[in-house]
């Protein structure tokens, strides 16, 4: 019995030393795996946020969308220039941008800039 009892107690001390280190070395893949799906999820709400840009001139704001890139290409096109990030143009090359929006505006663009002005 006392043999029994002691190959018992080491069969249950190695389970027990045994089993977190199997957990432990199965753990990394689930991390990978969380840290990927972290990644992507960071990425779609990167692409979902809008950019507000304000127009000091016109005093008003502009939710840069799908919209407001469409129109700003339209812009470019117009000017004869090659495509560049809004964010990376001098003040004075963005004024120039809003400057012609207002000129250009949407068809929808009155029923917002009213919007605008019930939401102050």
């Amino acid at each position: 019995m006392n043999r029994l009892s002691r190959s018992l107690s080491v069969f249950l001390v190695s389970t027990v030393l045994t089993v977190p280190a199997a957990f432990a070395a199965a753990r990394p893949a689930q991390d990978d795996h969380d840290k990927e799906h972290a990644k992507k999820e960071e990425k779609v709400d990167k692409a979902q946020k809008k950019l507000r840009v304000y127009d000091a001139k016109h005093k008003d704001y502009h939710d840069w969308n799908e919209n407001e890139d469409r129109a700003y290409r339209q812009y470019l096109n117009e000017k004869h220039e090659d495509y560049r990030d809004y964010q990376k143009m001098d003040r004075d090359r963005q004024q120039d941008y809003w400057n012609w929006r207002h000129e250009h505006p949407d068809r929808d663009d009155a029923n917002r800039d009213r919007d605008d002005k019930d939401r102050r």
